[in-house]
Parts: structure tokens; C-alpha cells; sequence
């Protein structure tokens, strides 16, 4: 059983696609990223209602081995709304409950298929990406670029083998500018990672290094309510390089000490994995 969403009779949700399709703009659809199309999800099911952080931290991440802090969730949350707006929706349809959670104010229709097919059999494959504005068109199928077929001259024909012998002397000089043309997308990417990494850290206090391997906690939280568990992680010897790195929080939904493994992905969003959970 496949659930659809219409959202205020403008836009089709369809969960297990993360996909969100225009009703009134023929061809114009946008892919969520998985925990923005979890967070929708679950404020359309729980429509009108107020959705608690805590269940949000805990159906959206928690469920799928994640632990995340709530700058991630206010993150997605933005992103969630871009997304909508996008798609001809008011920004505060999804709106912020303030110390408590989120709630979704649109009208919604829940329609369930027992065989999913496609809401717009013929879509334009027009792409509207939610984080800028750029628009992909594709102006041509697969189909007919491969039936289109070309006739060279018979001169060009001719000179098919000289080419082709040009282009096995020079194949020497075009490998030794691709290495160089890769090696600097491999530093910009670098630079452009590092980058991400000095936000996250203008944001959050290191309270140690441990074998090369940094330690944050959340900012304003004093070093001395970490001071055990600073210990703990030396006499479990923990090692990690660059760009990975330790980070201490609180669980919202236990209020346990989580230890984490984290690293900054390139859509900003910070990516952990759980070495130890602590009372």
C-alpha cells in the first residue's frame, strides 16, 4: 500500500519516493533528502497536531542509528520549508512551536494506492532544486539522441584515421591535464570541507585532544561537567584523524551523555555515528 499526501490540493507527497509534485505546475517536482521527507512525513500525519522535538530527534534519526543535535534539526526544518515554498506553499505552513516542537497548518488529503503508478505520466523532467534556484531542463530523451543519426562528408571520413592518430600522440599531455585538473578539484574540495568544519566549531567549545583527535562539546557547557567522561575516553585510548572528530551531548530524548564520532558532510549537515551512551 503506497501513501500519497495532497497538500493543500497544490502539491503530491509521496513518502517512499521523498517525492514532492506540483498539481498545478506540469513537470515541476523536487527530492527531499531522507530525514526532511521523514520530518514532513510525520507533521502530515500529525496534521494540525504539535509534533514534539523529542519525537522528531527520535522517529527521524534515533530509529535509524542516528544521533544528531538540534541545530540538525533546525537545519532540516529550514530545508523542509524551502522545499514547500519552492512548490508554491507558504513558509509557515510548517510552523515553530517555540520550546516545544512543530506543527504542520496546511490542508492535507491522505490517498492510499494498491498499485502505485506515477501522479504525471508526462513529466518534462524539470528539476527544482530547494537549496538555490537553478533549474535543470531536459530538452532531449535518451530515445532521441540515440535515433538521431549523422552523416559526415566524405572528406571528414577520410580524415577519420589521421585524427585518430593525433589523438594517440597526444594522449600523453591530455592524462598530465587531468591529473593536474582533478588535483585541484581535490584541494578546493579541501578547502571548501574545511570551511564547514570552522562553522561547526565557531559554534561549539574543544575541551581536549586525545591522540590527535579533538573533542567538542555544545557551547556555553563548562569543561569541568565533562571532566569524567574526558577520562573515560583516555583509558579507552580512543584515536581518530582529521576530519573526524569527538563530540559529547546531551540525548534530548534520555538525557543520557552521548559520546560520538562525527564528521561535517558536504550538505553541512553533521554526520555521527554513537561510540558510547552514558548515564
Amino acid at each position: 500500500m503506497t501513501e500519497k499526501y495532497v497538500i493543500n490540493h497544490k502539491v503530491l507527497f509521496i513518502p517512499d519516493e521523498n517525492r514532492l509534485t506540483s498539481l498545478e505546475a506540469k513537470g515541476r517536482e523536487i527530492i527531499l533528502n531522507a530525514p526532511v521527507s521523514r520530518i514532513l512525513h510525520l507533521l502530515l500525519q500529525n496534521a494540525r497536531q504539535v509534533v514534539p522535538q523529542e519525537e522528531l530527534f527520535k522517529e527521524v534519526w534515533e530509529k535509524h542509528g542516528q544521533f544528531v543535535s538540534a541545530n540538525t534539526l533546525y537545519q532540516n526544518i529550514s530545508l523542509l520549508r524551502k522545499g514547500l515554498n519552492h512548490m508554491g506553499l507558504r513558509t509557515d505552513t510548517v510552523r515553530t512551536v517555540p520550546k516545544t516542537g512543530f506543527i504542520f497548518k496546511g490542508k492535507v488529503q491522505l490517498h492510499e494506492d494498491s498499485h502505485h503508478a506515477s501522479h504525471q505520466e508526462n513529466i518534462n523532467n524539470q528539476l527544482i532544486n530547494p537549496f538555490n534556484d537553478t533549474i535543470v531542463n531536459d530538452e532531449m530523451t535518451v530515445k532521441e539522441a540515440n535515433d538521431q543519426s549523422i552523416t559526415l562528408p566524405e572528406s571528414q571520413v577520410e580524415n577519420t584515421n589521421t585524427i585518430y592518430v593525433i589523438f594517440i600522440k597526444n594522449w600523453k599531455g591530455i592524462k598530465f591535464i587531468s591529473l593536474i585538473f582533478f588535483s585541484f578539484l581535490l584541494i578546493v574540495s579541501i578547502l571548501f570541507l574545511t570551511k564547514k568544519d570552522d562553522k561547526f566549531i565557531s559554534t561549539h567549545n574543544k575541551i581536549a585532544n586525545i591522540n590527535q583527535c579533538a573533542v567538542y562539546v555544545d557551547h556555553g557547557n563548562l569543561r569541568a561537567s565533562y571532566e569524567k567522561y574526558i577520562l573515560f575516553l583516555k583509558e579507552k585510548n580512543i584515536e581518530c584523524s582529521p576530519p573526524k572528530f569527538i563530540y559529547i551531548t546531551k540525548s534530548i530524548a534520555s538525557h543520557n551523555v552521548v559520546i560520538l564520532l562525527c564528521h561535517i558532510e558536504v550538505s553541512e549537515s553533521l554526520k555521527c555515528s554513537t561510540l558510547y551512551n552514558m548515564t
